[in-house]
């Protein structure tokens, strides 16, 4: 087995390894269950489904409009959905604070940009 230079302590004593058969599942109210592995699960699969949805759209668009349409569109489109869900539930909005506002609007023409690139 190969001896890595961070498997020593500042001593020059081997650490320990981790013994995996001795770890036992988180308990209380982080723990994992069944019903949260499975929403695990469904939230991972819907999340890889959009990701996939996005690029294939991306490839269909590209010939008939530019980066910056797309990213429009794209744009346009999270703002729709922001603004239904906090129509739907307006105890979203409690936790928005606008602080630092022109940095939070540098951010995003920054992560606008970088899309298009």
């Amino acid at each position: 087995m190969t001896d890595w230079p961070h498997s020593r302590g500042p001593d020059g004593q081997r650490v320990p390894t981790l013994d995996w058969d001795q770890l036992s599942p988180p308990q209380g109210k982080g723990g994992a269950s069944r019903t949260r592995l499975g929403w695990l699960v469904v939230w991972m699969s819907g999340t890889l489904l959009s990701f996939i949805v996005a690029a294939l759209s991306v490839r269909m668009l590209s010939e008939k409009l530019t980066a910056f349409e797309m990213m429009s569109v794209r744009s346009a489109g999270g703002l729709i959905i922001l603004f239904l869900l906090a129509a739907a539930r307006p105890e979203v909005l409690e936790g928005l604070r606008a602080h630092r506002l022109p940095l939070q609007a540098a951010r995003n023409l920054v992560h606008f940009v970088s899309q298009i690139c």
